[in-house]
């Protein structure tokens, strides 16, 4: 009986992207190349990129000014950042606006953090920088145009935890959230209004502590944190209660291999979480619908590649 269920589980996951795909597209961004599966039109497109940059910082979605083109944020120095335009059928790479990053920080200080709210070209994003004992952990807003840009440093915190990430609600606009460990491995979270540049909200989670790979997403007001259980069998993905300062299970999956390394993309309604494990030649993507905590899909297909950034649309 239990080698029946196998088999179906693994059926199920085989041809899980071919039936009720929630996705237009995913794929594979890298200083390199840009790697496309389109299931709206039924295509693949690998291209190599044009110029390729530095570094890849983010990756923000489908471009609404051009055809075939994802929005992207990018760097050519240490001292700049730059929003462009990649078309994923040809490779080619259009700068649209080029920004300092604003002293102490360099490029290599950016934390794995982007928001971008299109309305009013503001960028935000986190950035470290040495003190005497730990690091200042600031959120850097920056209102960009093709002119001029202004930019606000907001320092939240000091910490020497290698630990640190952050992320923008782009459902709601105004929120960014942060999330650091402690001493003991407890999870710090920030709450962040970026209309009024202060934190709100600062609390210690007390019922469930950091594994060494986790990753962090806002949807709809609320923070999420996404990381492996300590059998490394299931990714679990909690809902941060701030009132009772504790972390709500929504989720959990059954992963292939343990993870040494969870990335987690969220659009709209729905986050993927890409998971990999020592050995694997492609990450285990299971596409989740955040109105009912569902797995709606499995992306299948996508190579691993060093310095990769993984998306869907």
């Amino acid at each position: 009986m239990k080698s029946i269920c196998l088999v179906l589980l693994i059926c199920l996951y085989a041809f899980g992207s071919a039936v009720n795909s929630q996705a237009l597209g995913y794929g594979l961004l890298t200083p390199y190349n840009i790697y496309t599966i389109d299931n709206a039109n039924n295509n693949q497109y690998k291209e190599i990129l044009s110029p390729q940059p530095q570094n890849i910082l983010a990756f923000l979605g489908l471009a609404n000014n051009a055809s075939y083109s994802y929005d992207a944020i990018y760097s050519n120095s240490q001292d700049t950042i730059t929003l462009g335009l990649i078309n994923y059928i040809s490779g080619a790479i259009t700068d649209l606006y080029t920004v300092d990053v604003p002293f102490p920080f360099k490029t290599d200080n950016i934390i794995d953090s982007f928001g971008f709210l299109g309305i009013n070209n503001t960028l935000y994003y986190l950035a470290s920088a040495p003190t005497i004992n730990n690091n200042q952990i600031s959120l850097i807003t920056t209102k960009i145009s093709s002119s001029s840009g202004s930019t606000v440093v907001l320092p939240v915190f000091t910490t020497n935890s290698s630990n640190t990430l952050g992320a923008f609600d782009q459902s709601s606009g105004i929120d960014y959230f942060i999330v650091t460990t402690g001493e003991y491995n407890q999870f710090i979270c920030y709450w962040i209004n970026t209309v009024t540049n202060k934190v709100i909200k600062q609390i210690t989670i007390s019922n469930v502590i950091a594994g060494p790979v986790f990753k962090i997403f806002g949807y709809n007001r609320s923070l999420y944190i996404v990381q492996s259980d300590i059998s490394g069998k299931y990714v679990h993905t909690y809902l941060v209660d701030w009132v009772k300062k504790t972390m709500l299970l929504a989720n959990h999956i059954l992963v292939p291999s343990q993870p040494i390394d969870i990335q987690v993309y969220q659009s709209s309604s729905y986050y993927a979480i890409f998971s990999l494990g020592l050995g694997d030649t492609t990450p285990t993507v299971p596409l989740v619908d955040l109105s009912t905590y569902t797995v709606s899909d499995y992306l299948v297909g996508l190579p691993v590649s060093n310095q990769n950034t993984y998306f869907f649309f």
